[in-house]
């Protein structure tokens, strides 16, 4: 009798130690679940800042254009003019030039 109470004792005590790692291991992950959201949401912050801050400049290029569209002619010639050798059609609304037609300051009365 006394040898089966010192198996069940110790069985008693190996379960309680499982037990406790058991717990650290839960609080270990309780731990990391938080920096994890931590890091998220900091990431998210940055990412909403920068948002933000591009669409201060973007905005500011606009008010020094006057209009959204005067900023998209530029950014239009910007990118395209320096592509330019040669023009096949001409600025007819119904030929392959047409498709500019809103890029033209004219064709806005210069606005």
């Amino acid at each position: 009798m006394l040898l089966a109470q010192q198996g069940q004792d110790v069985q008693v005590i190996a379960a309680n130690r499982e037990l406790e790692v058991a717990k650290l291991g839960a609080e270990a992950a309780k731990s990391q679940a938080a920096a994890l959201l931590s890091r998220a949401s900091a990431d998210r912050d940055v990412i909403k800042l920068n948002n933000e801050a591009e669409a201060a400049v973007i905005r500011s290029r606009v008010q020094a254009f006057g209009t959204g569209q005067n900023y998209a002619r530029y950014v239009f010639y910007e990118k395209i003019a320096p592509q330019i050798e040669t023009v096949l059609s001409s600025d007819d609304a119904s030929g392959l030039g047409g498709i500019f037609k809103p890029f033209n300051p004219a064709a806005d009365g210069g606005k």
